[in-house]
């Protein structure tokens, strides 16, 4: 498809429907890669990975604390691999109203940054009533 000859005001639409796909949205947990050149890759159902220093890591998952599910995640050595932030974005912004039920339905994203060479273990944790229902070792080597 030639972009050039769409209208300019589809334009916005059809990069924020590209950057969606490449971002890897939906509601399944993932785990993805923004690297220095900007591409980002969806690792939904990695179990290892390999970044450069300087990469930037992310991991999604689901979380709904009045259901009592959570999310939380381990790295074996923070000095390779670091934590950047946990942003949470509700699911449904607008039902986080009193006497609405299910308004607290979100997505907790894990943003990590390769720091510098080595291989470390990324543990993924779900939690289902302050109790450890799963979790996901992704092995991530830094070059």
């Amino acid at each position: 498809m030639n972009v050039t000859n769409k209208p300019a005001s589809r334009r916005p639409f059809l990069w924020m429907m590209i950057g969606l796909l490449a971002a890897g949205c939906g509601n399944s947990p993932s785990i993805g890669m923004k690297s220095r050149e900007k591409k980002a890759l969806n690792l939904a159902d990695t179990s290892a990975v390999t970044v450069k220093v300087g990469d930037e890591l992310f991991a999604d998952m689901e979380v709904h604390e009045s259901v009592g599910t959570d999310a939380d995640c381990e790295i074996s050595d923070p000095l390779v691999l670091g934590l950047i932030d946990a942003k949470l974005t509700y699911t449904n912004p607008d039902r986080m109203k009193p006497g609405i039920t299910g308004g607290d339905a979100a997505l907790r994203r894990y943003r990590f940054r390769a720091l510098k060479a080595g291989t470390v273990e990324l543990k993924l944790i779900v939690i289902f009533r302050g109790e450890v229902e799963s979790s996901r070792i992704v092995s991530v080597t830094v070059k």
